[in-house]
């Protein structure tokens, strides 16, 4: 970014971009390994240095001392070391997480009854916790809880309240291919809501996925072309 193009006084975007930022250069490294208590006390060593780091991207770095964006340096700080207490506890409680990958890339065709489409996005972070793979999306903005990641109905996941559960059923399908023989869970980190911590996707009280569970679920996604989604930005019909 050019200088004229940095920021006064931090956005609110800027700040989920720059825990976005920071959470990835913290965990890359950790990319094929049982992650430990050890290797999460040494990036939370890291925390102040990659935030205020990632933050010069966006925003003059004389500015970051400056009124309100004290506050705002010190929030993010706050909310990446969350993050990895959460991990921590996870670890704790004997649970056998490794990292898979960060900020992944996919790019896949899915088939349903909606049409043939091709869709890629970026995922936050997928990791394997005691055999299970894990997609995990990071929410910045608002607060959410369990309720808002439960479908009652799997007509539901393309109306407003299944937002989330697309969005995750689209991480999903674009890495099934990768994963045939493996069970996946998804889940979103909302920042503001750490207490009840990974917010587990749920699908008619399903929470783990298969080839064949996603095959039902899919055929549930209307056809880009007549949906107003804004998840369909991300999509593209042959």
């Amino acid at each position: 970014m050019r200088e004229d193009e940095l920021e006064e006084t931090i956005a609110h975007n800027t700040l989920g971009n720059v825990i976005h930022d920071t959470l990835e250069k913290l965990y890359k490294p950790l990319e094929n390994k049982i992650i430990t208590i050890k290797d999460l006390n040494e990036i939370s060593k890291k925390i102040e240095k990659t935030v205020t780091d990632s933050f010069k991207g966006y925003i003059n770095k004389k500015n970051l001392v400056k009124g309100k964006n004290i506050i705002i340096v010190e929030t993010a700080k706050k909310y990446v070391k969350r993050v990895i207490e959460l991990d921590k506890r996870g670890v704790k409680a004997e649970k056998k997480i490794k990292i898979i990958s960060i900020e992944k890339k996919f790019e896949s065709c899915i088939s349903s009854d909606g049409g043939k489409y091709k869709i890629k996005g970026i995922i936050d972070r997928i990791d394997e916790v005691d055999g299970i793979i894990r997609i995990i999306d990071y929410k910045t903005g608002k607060k959410l809880f369990r309720n808002n990641l439960r479908l009652k109905n799997i007509e539901d996941i393309s109306k407003e309240n299944g937002i989330y559960n697309l969005q995750l059923m689209f991480y999903q399908l674009g890495i099934m291919n990768k994963y045939k023989d493996k069970e996946i869970e998804t889940g979103i980190i909302s920042i503001k809501n750490m207490k009840d911590g990974v917010l587990k996707g749920e699908i008619e009280n399903n929470k783990r996925f298969n080839n064949k569970t996603i095959g039902q679920i899919k055929n549930e996604i209307p056809s880009p072309s007549v949906s107003g989604h804004p998840l369909y930005s991300k999509i593209n019909k042959f």
